[in-house]
C-alpha cells in the first residue's frame, strides 16, 4: 500500500448521527485532527450527519468523493488552522 501525501477528513458537526450531541465541540474536534497530520477537515452537511447510517455514509462518501482530482497538486506547504 503506498503511503498518501495528503489526509482529508470528513467530520460530524456539533450532532452527530442520529441526532445526538457529540462529547467535544466540532472546533476542537477539527483542531486534534490537524494537530495529529490531517491536512483538510471537512464538515459533514447536518442533513447527512442526522440521519441513520446509510444516508450518514453516502454524504460522507459523496463529499469525499467531490475531492477527487484529476491531476496532483503541485506540493507545498500547508496551512493547518480551522477555517470556520
Amino acid at each position: 500500500m503506498a503511503a498518501a501525501s495528503h489526509v482529508a477528513v470528513v467530520m460530524s458537526p456539533n450532532f452527530t448521527q442520529r441526532g445526538t450531541p457529540a462529547i467535544f465541540p466540532k472546533r476542537l474536534r477539527a483542531q486534534a485532527a490537524l494537530q495529529n497530520g490531517a491536512d483538510l477537515v471537512l464538515e459533514l452537511p447536518v442533513c447527512y450527519a442526522l440521519a441513520g447510517a446509510q444516508r450518514f455514509a453516502f454524504g460522507a462518501v459523496q463529499l469525499a468523493a467531490a475531492m477527487v482530482a484529476d491531476a496532483p497538486a503541485p506540493r507545498r506547504k500547508l496551512r493547518r488552522e480551522i477555517l470556520f
